[in-house]
């Protein structure tokens, strides 16, 4: 999902344990002083500035940080979209065992969030993105929750009132998926198209518009599509001049013709 390279450096005993407290107290300081009294964006706005910078290490941290928190409504599905991001960037990494442990956390309040909310679009589609996460930590179970995992994403179209998840876990499913059981790139094409469309009246302080953006441009080029997908970029880069991960890595890898497929670490193909 995000710029390779930015994995924390483990310290052991003491050590460890006395600079992950000046992480969290710096964190807890400056960030949030105390985040139930925080306007509700600020949270938002905080994950966007990390992801602009490529700063999955303080991203990390900042998650970490929150579960020490008693968090509004509003700041828990913040919560449970930063978790949704960081996992996906560990896979991308091929850190199957820090995505594992944040798949717990995430797991047990998406759980707890659905209950109080069966009707919730996004939730449903997060749900949908924990069994594809799964599917990602042990392969094997994919013919058995295949179904459930279209089911999860079925209940988030069908409570859908304008929410771009629904849409983004549609097209990881037709896009990720082999074709061989539904996979359909061109229709993913479409899908995030549509997502990414929403998402340009919903961008401030949202990441997941870089996200959806910086994921289309690249679905361009792997269908052929250049041009479309310097587009997207340059409209990203219009909005977000900083945004590292397009300014330093898309869009050059895209000129040279020396594209990187991060996708193929996700297909089973």
């Amino acid at each position: 999902m995000e710029r390779e390279g930015l994995q924390g450096v483990k310290i052991k005993g003491e050590e460890m344990m006395g600079k992950k407290s000046v992480i969290v107290f710096g964190i807890l300081f400056l960030i949030f002083t105390k985040v139930s009294g925080q306007e509700p964006n600020q949270l938002d706005c905080r994950f966007y500035n990390l992801y602009l910078n490529g700063n999955m290490n303080m991203w990390d941290s900042v998650v970490d940080s929150l579960y020490l928190e008693r968090l509004t409504p509003v700041q828990e599905e913040s919560l449970m979209l930063a978790e949704y991001g960081l996992i996906g960037y560990h896979f991308s990494q091929e850190n199957k065992d820090e995505a594992s442990e944040v798949m717990g956390h995430f797991e047990r309040r998406l759980e707890k969030w659905l209950k109080r909310n069966p009707e919730n679009a996004t939730f449903h589609a997060l749900n949908a993105a924990l069994t594809g996460f799964k599917i990602g930590l042990n392969p094997i179970i994919a013919p058995f929750v295949n179904s459930e995992h279209k089911e999860q994403i079925a209940n988030a179209l069908k409570y859908r009132v304008g929410e771009p998840l629904p849409l983004i876990e549609k097209a990881n499913s037709l896009y990720f998926r082999p074709s061989i059981v539904g996979g359909d790139k061109e229709e993913a094409k479409k899908v995030y198209e549509q997502a990414f469309s929403i998402l340009r009246s919903e961008k401030h302080c949202n990441w997941l518009y870089l996200y959806v953006g910086s994921w289309l441009g690249q679905v361009y080029t792997k269908l052929d599509e250049p041009r479309k997908a310097k587009q997207v970029y340059l409209e990203l880069l219009d909005v977000a001049p900083d945004f590292q991960y397009v300014k330093d890595e898309l869009l050059p890898q895209l000129e040279s013709g020396d594209f990187i497929d991060i996708s193929k670490r996700f297909e089973n193909e």
